[in-house]
This record gives C-alpha cells, structure tokens and sequence, in this order.
C-alpha cells in the first residue's frame, strides 16, 4: 500500500524523542540552533557584572593624598636597610617598645632585622589603619558646625 502516509491516530505518542506512530518507530531529534551573538553598542559608559564604570580619558592622572600620620613604604624600607637593626623603622611606625627592643638587642643580633623584610608591608598597613581610626575618632568628638 503506497500512497498516503499513515495518519496519526490516539495511540502514536512521542516518547524520548522517538515518534511511534503505528508499527513504524521514527527517531526524530530536534537541534538548536546556535544563539546570535549579542552585539552591545560601545558607549563612554559600559557595563561590568552589572557595575557601570566610566571611561577615563588617558590624561587625567589621580592624586593620592595622605592622611596625617600615614606612613609610606618606601620610606620604611629606607629606615630598615639603614637604621633598621636599631628599630628605626620601629619607630617611625610607632611602635617604641619593639624599637627600643631593636636598639637593644640590635636587630636581634641582626635576624630579627632580616625577619622584618617580609612583615613591613603589613606592619604599614596596620599603622596607617591605626591612623585612619585616629582621625575618624578625631571628627567625630569635633562639634558640627
């Protein structure tokens, strides 16, 4: 029996992706298609993970400014590699028990000076967080005006 294909009746189903319609088994597969890429318009505002940032042309340069009693890096290193084994650097971080522990002992016969290399970055940081709760303690006992 050539001729009409065989029309669907209310026992053919679709199971798994396999078409049953009579005694015949059709493997039917569906494929997506592969999505357009999105074109975003370029703007002097863009988007990153949802965070708009501005576009800075290349000539503006940032000044950081330091708040009274922020210490530098450079600076501490300089005090270290120079009067370091007598707590130089110590003390310009503020802290004179260590230093005058440093002046003593001289750098701890001089391992305790080789120690500190690694630990000056953090040992500034904390002493300008320590600075940065001064001032904030600072403005908030100033009246307002």
């Amino acid at each position: 029996m050539q001729g009409s294909p065989p029309t669907p009746s209310l026992h053919d189903s679709v199971v798994a992706g396999d078409l049953h319609t009579g005694d015949v088994i059709h493997h039917h597969h569906h494929y997506a298609a592969a999505p357009a890429p999105v074109q975003v318009p370029f703007t002097h505002t863009t988007m990153v993970q949802q965070v708009p940032v501005q576009v800075v042309p290349a000539h503006h340069t940032a000044t950081l400014t330091r708040l009274p009693g922020e210490k530098d890096m450079l600076v501490t290193y300089l005090f270290w590699l120079f009067i370091g084994v007598f707590g130089g650097h110590r003390f310009y971080l503020n802290r004179p028990l260590s230093g005058v522990a440093f002046l003593f002992t001289f750098g701890f016969l001089g391992i305790g000076w080789l120690v500190v290399a690694a630990l000056i970055p953090g040992m500034v940081e904390h002493s300008n967080i320590r600075a940065q709760h001064r001032m904030l303690r600072a403005q908030a006992r100033m009246p307002a005006r």
